[in-house]
């Protein structure tokens, strides 16, 4: 390469608009650009001589030891990672690094050229519309997708001992007069407030969703009957609160059925459905009340 084509080299490597460097091929660093400084929050001459071991997010580093072994080890002459870095304001920036390896004559490996290509807004973004897709937008619970979701993983690791896995299944009673006497406005204020009650009551590991319109479900874990017959009649108490909108004072109730899971070969949704013909049977029977599924309530309730 000719002093023109140096120069050239240096000029696109230093302005280059993403993160660029080279490194030894133990990973300290023998130049970088400015735009990994920026990223790192670092003037890139102050990067000289560093080990990129020590700008990496400390759960990242085994496996970006094992790249670059793999790489000094002529295994590969190209990997391409997603790994967390640390800058200099303590934050955290998700980048996807690119690496060639460059060998002098003898086959024998001189340096690593880096690209980094920082997408934490990408990951961001990602993870937004994720949560989007697996909560409700009004209550921020988990929805049904979610919920069905975390039953399954859960019931597939329950025992089927006296330790089961439970599904509550809560209706609001007469939720649609709410709607129809005071608004919607209101009615999706009584949600909210009832969300975040149920909220208020779960046990590590458990889940409240809202399963659509006035109905929301809880996952729990490790319970009896017993145990999950009394989480029912908290929520009963918790919910029977009069729940305060504007200048309203609003009483509200709900239907609760229970369901535990029992032989072991039952798709695990099958709760959800006995949890469902349970809640009805409170329903039938008075409302305002909790009713445990029983195999005698016969085919779907709706």
């Amino acid at each position: 390469m000719d002093d023109d084509d140096e120069s050239r080299f240096q000029s696109a490597f230093r302005h280059a608009p993403t993160g660029m460097a080279l490194c030894t091929p133990h990973g300290d660093i023998e130049e970088a650009n400015e735009a990994l400084g920026r990223l790192l929050g670092r003037n890139a001459d102050d990067l000289l001589g560093t080990s990129l071991f020590e700008v990496t997010h400390d759960d990242d580093l085994r496996a970006a030891h094992a790249a670059c072994a793999q790489m000094r080890r002529a295994e590969t002459y190209f990997t391409r990672q997603s790994v967390r870095l640390k800058p200099a304001d303590g934050s955290t920036v998700h980048v996807v690094v690119s690496t060639s390896r460059v060998d002098d004559r003898h086959g024998v490996v001189r340096r690593y050229v880096m690209h980094v290509e920082d997408v934490t807004d990408r990951i961001a973004l990602e993870g937004a519309l994720q949560h989007q897709a697996l909560h409700d937008p009004l209550t921020g619970l988990p929805n049904r997708a979610l919920f069905v979701r975390r039953l399954t993983d859960v019931a597939s690791a329950a025992t089927t001992g006296a330790t089961r896995v439970g599904v509550l299944f809560v209706d609001l009673d007469r939720f649609k007069a709410i709607n129809d006497n005071y608004g919607h406005a209101v009615g999706d204020s009584v949600l909210v407030a009832v969300a975040r009650r149920l909220s208020t009551l779960l046990r590590p590991g458990d889940t409240v969703a809202r399963f659509g319109g006035d109905e929301f479900l809880l996952l729990c874990q490790n319970v009896g009957i017993a145990e999950v017959t009394r989480i029912a009649e908290r929520i009963t108490a918790a919910i029977e609160d009069d729940i305060t909108v504007g200048t309203l004072r609003l009483p509200v109730t709900a239907s609760i059925g229970v369901a535990v899971r029992g032989q072991a070969d039952n798709p695990p949704e099958w709760l959800i459905r006995e949890a469902d013909m349970a809640m009805y049977r409170a329903k039938a029977e008075g409302r305002a009340r909790i009713q445990t599924f029983s195999p005698d309530m016969g085919g779907d309730p709706s």
